[in-house]
């Protein structure tokens, strides 16, 4: 009881953000149904390591659990029966974990304002000599440096005590940098043409999540595993792109000629113009024209 007690607490004890550091993540963005939302992690982890303890997911956001819980949704209320018991994990409408249960230990979750990690937690549990109710209350403390790029605390202070944990990610093929400095037009043209896939992903798996899942009846494994095959596939991209010549007009300014193929069949010529910053890096001059070419 105990070690599937830690366990739990372990797994979703997560961080929180009071000063609006970390992202705040809309019900609508964020998908509360994988193992990483049980856990208050953002982005594709595959692994997060702290105080000797390590757990691993899937590609696809499942924990590694060999407790192999069956899972069950009724509405934004999550519970998983394993061999150990079972673990009942209530999200708000914004996709946080605000309630976990499991024979004999609850833990409440508060947040301040649309923050996606809490800033305090209360745990009960009842003591297990002389059946009384224990009570601990958590206070989390972050600074902004202590954040990583997917929005996930690195350290923390749990009643002025410092957590540190190190997180790992799976490659996103369509990741594009925050601040990027380039080297040369090339970079920027090919970096360029990477957001416009990735602008494409989330267009279908919009369409996919919103339209289409309840008519094809699609789970949410055979959802992704969809996006993935239509993102790889060129005959049913909404566009490809192809760079055909890098222009230079000066020794700052240089113009990227790329041919594009719509979804409909139509083809069109872009031309974009990048420049090179006063400390020699490149970057997207945000200038662009495009044509569509006469069949």
């Amino acid at each position: 009881m105990l070690a599937a007690m830690c366990l739990c607490c372990a797994c979703s004890s997560g961080g929180g953000s009071a000063s609006n550091i970390s992202k705040a993540v809309g019900s609508a963005s964020y998908d509360y149904r994988t193992d990483w939302a049980k856990c208050n992690l953002l982005g594709r982890v595959k692994s997060v390591e702290y105080d000797g303890f390590s757990q691993f997911f899937s590609p696809n956001g499942k924990l590694d659990d060999n407790d192999e819980p069956t899972t069950r949704f009724r509405g934004r209320v999550r519970t998983d029966t394993g061999y150990s018991g079972y673990s009942r994990f209530t999200f708000d409408d914004l996709g946080r974990l605000i309630l976990l249960e499991t024979d004999g230990y609850k833990a409440t979750y508060t947040y301040e304002g649309d923050n996606f990690y809490p800033s305090s937690k209360v745990e009960e549990y009842e003591d297990e000599f002389d059946g009384s109710t224990v009570t601990n209350e958590h206070k989390y403390a972050y600074s902004e440096k202590n954040f990583d790029e997917a929005g996930n605390w690195l350290v923390r202070t749990d009643n002025g005590e410092k957590e540190s944990r190190t997180i790992s990610y799976y490659e996103d093929p369509y990741a594009v940098k925050k601040q990027p400095k380039y080297k040369s037009p090339k970079e920027v043209a090919e970096a360029m043409l990477k957001a416009a896939q990735k602008l494409d992903a989330e267009a279908y798996y919009a369409t996919i999540e919103y339209k289409f899942r309840k008519r094809n009846q699609l789970t949410l494994e055979g959802q992704k595993k969809a996006f993935e095959n239509t993102a790889k596939n060129e005959s049913f991209q909404l566009r490809s792109f192809k760079i055909r010549e890098i222009e230079m007009k000066d020794d700052d300014t240089a113009k990227i000629i790329v041919d594009e193929v719509h979804g409909d069949g139509s083809a069109w010529d872009y031309n974009y113009i990048v420049v090179r910053g006063e400390d020699g890096f490149w970057y997207n001059g945000a200038i662009g024209s495009g044509q569509q070419k006469k069949r």
